[in-house]
């Protein structure tokens, strides 16, 4: 072998040497803790994989998912992926969560400080201090749990919500990304101006919020206004072109607090109320009703008049810019009232009963216009005098009674 070839062969067994070393430098076994990266990709998460099985290491992550049902995207700045259980895992940092909403814009925009997403199950967890904006409300929270199957965000402690000038807060709380519906549960308060400018407070066990506006409170509700405070078992708000309306099921009592001199205050109960407002928030009519028995409606006493009470089946009432108009007892009525502090000497409790009756007021609604008495009509004066009459009407300006009877049932005095 000549001299010149012997050097050749121990050049390349010189560098066939040293790619062996430097395999043996940078490839490391799979399972390997990370190394230390020095600012380069996921410094953050690398330093806090001490016994994760290392796959990824990267920056600027950005996963898509289009399916039939939904589609998400998932932002981060910093990304680490691994596998577990046979699923790939990636935990994440500096997260954004989007998905599509109406007429190009985002439906859902979440952020997160951190986040730990499967890849496999779609399985989400956020944490760290939550926002998720969506198209209904934002919500707040130490951290949240999305449910691939159900599409929903679950909050893993209490939440705070925001929806226009509104604030609330609850034990647990739940975002349902396909429809935008907010669930809050256990002691939910909620408090501020509502969207027709007015105060709202409202508290419950339960509180469901749509993307239009529709409110279900549930499991026994108490709600304050300027002008009322109400408590049933459910109260449900569901808005429409000409305002909202409410209605509540079970046991439901409201208080109509006296806003001047000329009002008194009003408690109606029943176990079902339905009222229309318009979109300034006024009343403009009203159902209140007892399904088995009779609703009942008190009115508090002032210097002319006593207390009085009217109990019946179910009543229908109309409002004029705000204040009461017309209040009908379509199926009965029987009705008393006190003796006023100034009642004439003799005055006993008035009572009356009749099978129907219709109440028109003036403007204002604190004064009685007209009333109209049909069928079975009975008026008593205490023990002092007694009217049964087919019908009857009163004038309230100026106290005028008039009865009539039929050629089978006069009208007696």
């Amino acid at each position: 072998m000549t001299k010149w070839r012997r050097k050749v062969r121990l050049a390349i067994g010189i560098a066939a040497g040293a790619y062996v070393l430097f395999l043996a430098w940078a490839v490391r076994p799979t399972g390997a803790r990370p190394k230390e990266l020095a600012g380069q990709v996921a410094a953050t998460l690398a330093k806090e994989a001490v016994g994760i099985r290392d796959r990824l290491r990267f920056r600027d992550f950005v996963y898509d998912e289009h399916r039939e049902g939904g589609s998400f995207r998932i932002r981060a700045s910093e990304a680490l992926g691994f596998s577990s259980d046979g699923d790939d895992v990636f935990r994440l940092m500096d997260v954004r969560v989007e998905t599509p909403g109406r007429e190009g814009r985002p439906g859902m925009v979440l952020r997160a400080p951190r986040a730990e997403f499967q890849q496999g199950t779609k399985a989400l967890h956020v944490y760290d201090g939550v926002t998720i904006e969506g198209e209904t409300a934002s919500l707040r929270g130490t951290s949240f749990r999305f449910d691939p199957v159900k599409r929903e965000f679950l909050s893993e402690g209490p939440v705070t919500m925001v929806r226009g000038r509104m604030l609330a807060h609850a034990e647990r709380g739940s975002l349902e990304t396909a429809d935008g519906r907010v669930r809050l549960e256990g002691n939910v308060r909620m408090a501020g101006t509502a969207e027709e400018g007015r105060f709202l407070g409202l508290a419950a066990p339960a509180v469901t919020v749509q993307r239009n506006g529709t409110l279900l409170a549930s499991g026994g509700v108490r709600v304050l206004t300027s002008e009322a405070v109400l408590r049933s078992e459910s109260v449900e708000r569901i808005p429409d072109a000409t305002g909202d309306r409410l209605h509540t099921s079970g046991e439901t009592t409201v208080l109509f607090l006296s806003g001047d001199a000329a009002r008194r205050p009003l408690l109606a109960s029943g176990d079902l109320a339905d009222m229309a407002r318009d979109r300034d928030g006024f009343p403009t009519s009203c159902v209140l009703a007892r399904t088995a028995g009779t609703a009942r409606i008190d009115l508090a006493p002032d210097i002319a008049a006593g207390p009085r009470r009217a109990l019946a089946p179910r009543f229908e009432a109309a409002f004029a810019e705000g204040r009461l108009s017309v209040v009908t007892a379509p199926n009965g009525l029987r009705g008393a009232e006190a003796v006023a502090v100034d009642g004439k000497p003799g005055t006993g409790l008035k009572t009356l009963e009749t099978e129907w009756a219709r109440f028109t007021f003036l403007p204002g609604g604190a004064s009685l216009d007209v009333a109209v008495l049909d069928r079975s009509v009975r008026l008593a004066d205490g023990t002092r005098s007694t009217v049964t009459a087919a019908k009857g009407s009163f004038r309230g300006r100026d106290e005028v009674a008039v009865f009539t009877g039929t050629t089978a049932s006069p009208a007696e005095y």
